[in-house]
């Protein structure tokens, strides 16, 4: 599967997304798709970056114990105005930002029968599908 064909997917069929975003390992962005009611409209590009880079260190902190309590599948962050789901997929990640009030299980469920089988390319393939 493609990398704009998951983010479109993702975001077109479960409500309340404000944005889909693929990240690499090294907390840099390789796609992303806003809703039109995206609450990130409102950060800057270093907030965003700074981000993307957080919540790649969170992913790899936490991948620590894999061998201890098993594979991480995805992490969840509740903030007052959004939830923020992260999908580790090989050495990037999915990250969503939703409204608060979605049901985290079916949520959850939706975007890893979406994500089933997603496997990432190299940034120029994948740059190649961007534009």
């Amino acid at each position: 599967m493609k990398v704009v064909k998951v983010c479109n997917e993702i975001i077109s069929i479960i409500s309340g997304i404000h944005f889909v975003s693929i990240i690499d390992k090294n907390g840099r962005m390789i796609y992303t798709k806003l809703s039109d009611d995206s609450n990130s409209k409102n950060l800057t590009q270093q907030e965003l970056e700074m981000l993307y880079m957080q919540r790649v260190l969170q992913t790899c902190m936490n991948k620590e114990l894999d061998k201890k309590w098993g594979s991480l599948s995805y992490t969840i962050s509740g903030r007052d105005s959004m939830l923020e789901f992260i999908f580790p997929v090989n050495n990037e990640i999915i990250f969503i930002a939703t409204n608060n009030d979605l049901c985290i299980k079916d949520t959850v469920k939706q975007i890893l029968e979406l994500s089933r089988g997603f496997e990432f390319k190299t940034k120029m393939e994948i740059g190649d599908e961007v534009t």
